[in-house]
């Protein structure tokens, strides 16, 4: 993505990144409806990523009792 240049570009990308999930899902027993409709569970959990934020870390904290 990061040598794609303009919008058309990008799509061709996507759209490559796209077949490769759907050969993975495939290849797992999926269908590419499975893998959106966990995505869709997840974003109801967890959010989305509409404002671009990335967890990179989570650091583990032990509770003192």
């Amino acid at each position: 993505m990061k040598t794609a240049s303009t919008l058309e570009e990008i799509k061709k990308e996507l759209g490559d990144k796209l077949e490769v999930l759907i050969a993975m899902a495939y290849f797992y027993g999926f269908t590419l409806e499975d893998i959106i409709a966990e995505a869709k569970i997840k974003k109801s959990k967890n959010g989305g990523f509409e404002k671009r934020l990335l967890l990179e870390k989570v650091k583990n904290v032990k509770k003192k009792c």
